[in-house]
């Protein structure tokens, strides 16, 4: 028989995660601001790249379609969605500000990423109101999508590169790390408090595990090496909201 107040519970606590998840998630998604504001204060782009903004676009709609395609999902829809408002944001100011060439470039690979989006929704969709087994067997690959997304999104791999080359902070920002781990650890509690370790569970562990891994490298860095500049002048950490 189930105990109604450990489920009582349970919910409670996955409510109060999922909350505590987009108020995260969303110094996470804001946690660039620091760098738009800079290019908006020297009117130019200069070597900023748009790449991962495109690419965190992708990514949130697929998650989007995810949690969508469950049912049961609606603060992860929520996180995901103002995730791509965000990031349809910081492209267009970056467009606003960007040369022809990198207007260009811009283009292309938004049209590549549409389209593959696209080929995604439209494979997925018919089996989603097929059979049963069929649906389950769509949303498990669509799940398996959506984590090899998320984890090419997050990657810090070319930052930590760039840290032990410089042995400097500048490119590895310490909010963006810090809600890397946070925004895993409370979606992970999120889905296992829902007793159900779906795809969202898979993309929280790994999440959760990046960014203690950035978190260990700024500590690291930040004590064996003086830090004279991180994200521009003086040692400081930037606000995200």
């Amino acid at each position: 028989m189930v105990n109604t107040g450990v489920v009582r519970t349970y919910a409670t606590i996955r409510t109060s995660a999922g909350i505590m998840g987009n108020v995260v998630s969303l110094g996470w998604f804001l946690s660039p601001k620091p760098t738009f504001y800079s290019m908006y204060k020297k009117d130019v782009v200069e070597d900023l790249s748009v790449d991962a903004y495109l690419i965190s676009i992708f990514n949130c709609a697929l998650w989007v379609y995810y949690g969508i395609a469950q049912h049961n999902n609606l603060p992860f829809v929520i996180m995901n969605g103002i995730g791509l408002a965000v990031g349809f944001m910081y492209v267009a100011m970056y467009l606003i500000y960007a040369n022809q060439e990198q207007r260009t470039s811009v283009r292309g690979k938004s049209t590549f990423g549409l389209v593959l989006y696209l080929v995604i929704v439209i494979m997925i969709t018919p089996f989603l109101y097929s059979k049963l087994s069929w649906r389950h067997g769509a949303i498990d690959t669509l799940g398996y999508i959506c984590i090899t997304s998320d984890v090419y999104t997050i990657l810090p791999s070319y930052m930590l590169v760039r840290v032990y080359e410089t042995k400097s902070l500048e490119h590895m920002p310490f909010w963006s790390s810090l809600f890397t781990f946070l925004s895993g650890a409370c979606w992970l509690t999120y889905v296992m408090f829902g007793m159900d370790y779906n795809a969202i569970g898979y993309a929280s562990t790994v999440t959760c595990c990046l960014g203690m891994v950035q978190l260990i490298v700024y500590a690291y860095y930040y004590l064996r090496y003086p830090q004279s500049k991180v994200a521009g002048g003086e040692l400081q950490i930037p606000n995200v909201v």
